[in-house]
């Protein structure tokens, strides 16, 4: 995918969406599985990607998912969160 975007000329972003939070909303994460993101963020960037990780971003915070656990955002929230996706990914789509 990376590469027929790439000779096509099409910019590729990759979202990592956030886990649901602890209470101070942190997301725990392996040394092993920082490491990979770190790797796969500089594959990205080097293939011309991007990789927009909002896990160490304080939004969405856990009023926003379904429950501790989940992935998934609550309805009542999909506009709150597509408001964050639309202020991550702006700069983007203006370049």
């Amino acid at each position: 995918m990376v590469a027929t975007a790439k000779q096509a000329g099409i910019p590729l972003c990759f979202v990592r969406q956030k886990r649901y939070p602890l209470p101070d909303g942190t997301v725990p994460q392996s040394e092993s599985l920082q490491r990979y993101i770190a790797q796969l963020r500089n594959w990205l960037e080097s293939q011309g990607c991007t990789l927009i990780d909002l896990t160490n971003d304080p939004e969405p915070d856990q009023s926003m998912y379904n429950k501790p656990g989940d992935d998934h955002i609550r309805r009542a929230a999909k506009k709150e969160m597509t408001e964050i996706y639309a202020r991550k990914l702006g700069p983007l789509l203006h370049r």
